[in-house]
């Protein structure tokens, strides 16, 4: 069957570049599952779902676009790799690469795969191949491991971690160890900063001064969902410019994932009300956003802002 006709049996609401792109990953992940389990079973670790799951969740930590991958794969989307949050964690670049690429595919085999594979110029698709190919392996094994218990759907859809059954998001932020923003407030400049956060409706729950400091400190247990994008990012900036937080807290609030967006519009259609982490790109793509047009509440956060640096006299 050529790629064409593969196209035309996935879910008809996905734009055709991404269709293109999900059976052309589709066509890799098959070689790369049948030498992996050939390799595998050769060293007799197919059965062992501990070693498994120790190959597939360092991928998912060291990839953050990856996490809700396994969830859409498990749920038998024939297009995971749209329907999960993929596209939006890796940014707008790896968002237009993706649907801009196009090449003459050939019938890949053992014998032409790695050539082939080169010739793929998208970022993470190699590192997709490996996770998808583990993946399936996983499930294989799983469905072969005689049931001890009659089990939900929801725990069918979990990753054996260890002796624990835990969800493929958990077990992935487990794995990340939280840094800190390095902050330098006093408890005057957290209650301005606190008093700023609540007057322009920054997040879209209250935030005390014990959380922001939790926060800061590398300590928060849940993500924070932002109302405003671009105005936590001007926000941030000028911290970081009176050095009260680190200069790169970008990295740190990426790597913590410790924001989520707010969903309306067609994301909320798209998405529904599924956790979307922030990521370093959309960060990036704010700060750029108010260097041109300026947040919103610039006004608001500069007063604050202006009151910070009284503090630093």
């Amino acid at each position: 069957m050529s790629i064409e006709m593969e196209i035309k049996y996935i879910d008809g609401n996905v734009p055709e570049p991404y269709r293109y792109a999900q059976a052309l990953l589709d066509r890799f992940v098959a070689v790369c599952y049948d030498a992996t389990y050939h390799a595998l079973h050769f060293h007799s670790y197919l059965n062992n779902t501990d070693f498994l799951c120790g190959e597939i969740i360092p991928i998912l930590r060291d990839n953050p676009p990856f996490t809700t991958l396994p969830k859409y794969l498990r749920d038998g989307r024939p297009n995971y790799l749209w329907y999960s949050d993929f596209y939006d964690y890796a940014g707008k670049d790896v968002f237009r690469r993706y649907r801009e690429f196009h090449y003459e595919l050939k019938n890949i085999t053992p014998a032409n795969y790695t050539e082939e594979l080169r010739k793929i110029d998208l970022p993470y698709f190699t590192e997709l191949v490996k996770l998808i190919s583990l993946e399936k392996l996983y499930l294989e094994v799983v469905q072969r491991i005689p049931a001890t218990k009659e089990k939900t759907s929801d725990e069918s859809a979990n990753v054996s971690v260890g002796n624990t059954d835990v969800p493929v998001d958990t077990a992935v932020k487990k794995q990340i160890n939280k840094r800190s923003y390095e902050p330098k407030l006093d408890k005057e400049q957290y209650t301005i900063l606190v008093e700023l956060i609540e007057n322009i409706k920054l997040f879209r729950s209250p935030v005390t001064e014990a959380k922001l400091t939790r926060l800061f400190k590398g300590k928060s247990e849940e993500p924070l969902q932002v109302a405003n994008q671009n105005s936590l990012t001007y926000l941030f900036d000028q911290l970081a410019r009176l050095k009260l937080i680190r200069e790169k807290w970008m990295t740190v609030a990426a790597n913590n994932n410790d924001f989520i967006s707010f969903r309306r519009g067609k994301n909320k259609e798209r998405y529904g009300d599924k956790p979307h982490y922030i990521t370093l790109q959309q960060f990036t793509n704010c700060r750029y956003n108010n260097e041109k047009i300026g947040s919103k509440d610039l006004i608001t956060i500069d007063a604050a802002i202006e009151r910070l640096e009284d503090w630093l006299v």
